[in-house]
């Protein structure tokens, strides 16, 4: 794994109609309204509506979501599955 997603999380969203993230290690699962990722912090779910993630880059753990956003919780006592795979490992396998 890269020391830059080990570093930290940067969380900035727009007019809750857009978040960018770092830190990102994999995504859990999507849908249109709930969208959970395993980040350098642990694991963090996001709630809303009309959700898509429309950049996700592995090399750098940065991530983009536009939607109607509601809420973002970090999930006490779950730390990133790395080892369990995403839905992106499950799709290239």
């Amino acid at each position: 794994m890269d020391e830059n997603n080990t570093a930290g999380q940067i969380i900035t969203m727009e007019n809750r109609k857009k978040i960018s993230a770092t830190g990102v290690e994999d995504v859990q699962h999507f849908s249109d309204n709930s969208i959970t990722l395993s980040t350098s912090l642990g694991v963090l779910n996001i709630k809303g509506q009309n959700m898509h993630i429309t950049r996700f880059s592995l090399e750098d753990g940065k991530l983009i979501i536009d939607g109607d956003i509601d809420s973002m919780t970090y999930i006490q006592g779950q730390k990133s599955k790395e080892n369990e795979g995403g839905v992106l490992k499950k799709i290239f396998k």
